[in-house]
């Protein structure tokens, strides 16, 4: 008699209904949404934008300008003064005149050119010499060749130069920087000076000192002219 192994069978299991296999298709998910600009961010693009429109209309071609030379208009009597229309500067020519300051600056202090003085022009076109020739050459150059400087002028407070300038009669100097003496009855030939004509312009230049101003001389009495910066 042989024996089967016995089926574990259920015939209850044969009445019931087969289940359903049930499908779903998941959709993909949706990307997210992109991030907005900044405000901050579209500001500064929008700002380079009008920058390169205003420096696009802004530019012009540079050219290079006609440079002119025009005669000054001059008057003599206690002192010389010449006028012109234009910009530029002032080249005066004064061979054979005592002349030493122009509009405040002593000659010194100005820039040569061929013999003549560059003399940087006033706002209102005008020149002032003294003393007066009548053999003086004035005129206005638009192009500019005396380089940039800080001028020593009549009037103010020393800070680090001063010149002064008078006939060639004094013999000595005192010179005095607000509570210092820095000259006292020294021989003006050994003080720096240079020549023009009948006048002489003395220099002394130094830091470390500031204040007002005292010169006194011997030997004569003429007017000693004093500029400063």
């Amino acid at each position: 008699m042989s024996q089967f192994p016995k089926l574990n069978i259920d015939i209850r299991d044969l009445s019931k209904k087969p289940k359903k296999i049930e499908f779903f298709i998941h959709p993909e998910p949706e990307p997210p949404p992109k991030p907005k600009p900044k405000r901050l961010y579209m500001y500064v693009i929008a700002g380079l934008i009008l920058m390169c429109v205003i420096l696009s209309l802004s530019y012009t071609p540079s050219t290079p300008s006609l440079r002119k030379i025009i005669r000054m208009n001059c008057n003599t009597g206690t002192m010389q003064i010449c006028t012109a229309y234009g910009y530029g500067e002032y080249v005066v020519n004064t061979k054979g005149c005592d002349s030493f300051e122009f509009n405040g600056i002593p000659f010194t202090e100005l820039y040569r050119h061929n013999d003549n003085y560059r003399v940087p022009a006033s706002p209102d076109m005008s020149l002032t010499i003294m003393q007066p020739c009548p053999t003086i050459m004035a005129t206005v150059d638009t192009q500019m060749l005396a380089p940039h400087k800080d001028y020593a002028k009549k009037g103010g407070t020393y800070t680090k130069r001063v010149v002064w300038v008078t006939k060639a009669c004094y013999t000595e100097f005192t010179l005095r920087i607000g509570m210092e003496t820095i000259f006292e009855n020294t021989p003006a030939i050994m003080i720096e000076h240079e020549l023009s004509g009948n006048y002489t312009a003395y220099n002394y230049q130094s830091s470390g000192v500031s204040g007002h101003l005292s010169i006194q001389g011997k030997g004569c009495s003429e007017p000693i002219h004093i500029y400063s910066i």
